[in-house]
């Protein structure tokens, strides 16, 4: 699927039943098909460029006459990019993007490989930072957490099992190719993880509703910490909090149940920032 191809290299397809279009339409419908492929899907101006800029290697860029003639500095800065070019119809443009006024670019890039959350391959050091999301299933709130966590310096981020993929369309477009400039771990449930960490010198941290926690600016903030952020709608596990090293809760009026996952990620990243 999607070869490499040769540099510089214009096509140009305006059918919707192409089987390059159907290609990409399973990328951006499927997580295995990604995950298989190793690709992924980038659409709009805005977050093509980023990624790029980010260093995220663009296999294809697929792009309108229209939007060539809008938009030429940034389409001589992708397609200079890009191993290959393909010029589609607007009506290819509208079947391939989600969004209600396409912009006429897409990219396909290559995904970042996942890493394994052990001692070699991570180092907690004097002030090391992670974010753990934990079974976090809402694509727009994990892909505005890894946003978060890349604008605050934090190291990488850990994605449990459950968790929404970082390279869907949805999360990549709240990320704004955040998924591609800070390393990702991938593994088990979030009591496996924390146990893990732990051993690569983390101080494990949960955000819990819980009436032990302790006010997370009370935490103290020196060494390597791992924030665990949990399910939108049950929070983190019992499981997974007896499995942490400290239990912290965001304190917040009582006007409101609690905080959305991405909101209740980015305050407690800013708390505890390197």
């Amino acid at each position: 699927m999607l070869p490499r191809r040769e540099e510089g290299l214009l096509e140009i397809i305006t059918s919707r039943t192409n089987e390059r279009v159907k290609q990409i339409a399973a990328l951006c419908a499927s997580a295995e098909q990604r995950q298989s492929a190793g690709l992924c899907v980038l659409h709009g101006i805005k977050l093509c460029r980023e990624a790029a800029r980010l260093g995220a290697p663009i296999r294809e860029l697929w792009i309108t006459e229209e939007a060539e003639s809008r938009y030429p500095q940034d389409a001589a800065f992708l397609s200079g990019r890009a191993a290959g070019v393909i010029r589609m119809s607007q009506s290819v443009c509208e079947k391939l993007t989600p969004q209600r006024t396409p912009q006429g670019m897409i990219a396909v890039a290559e995904m970042p490989q996942t890493g394994a959350v052990a001692p070699q391959s991570l180092h907690g050091g004097r002030k090391g930072r992670l974010l753990v999301l934990d079974e976090v299933q809402d694509p727009a709130n994990v892909g505005g957490a890894l946003r978060t966590a890349a604008a605050l310096g934090y190291d990488g981020a850990v994605l449990s099992q459950g968790c929404a993929d970082p390279f869907s369309p949805k999360a990549l477009r709240a990320s704004m190719g955040a998924a591609f400039s800070i390393p990702l771990y991938g593994g088990g449930s979030g009591a496996l993880l924390a146990s893990a960490l732990r051993q690569c010198g983390f101080c494990t941290v949960a955000t819990a509703l819980d009436d032990r926690a302790a006010p997370i600016g009370s935490l103290q903030r020196d060494g390597a910490l791992a924030l665990f952020i949990g399910n939108e709608g049950n929070g983190l596990s019992a499981q997974t909090v007896a499995a942490c090293d400290r239990t912290v809760i965001i304190p917040i009026t009582g006007l409101v149940e609690s905080l959305n996952a991405a909101a209740a990620a980015a305050i407690a990243m800013w708390e505890l920032r390197p």
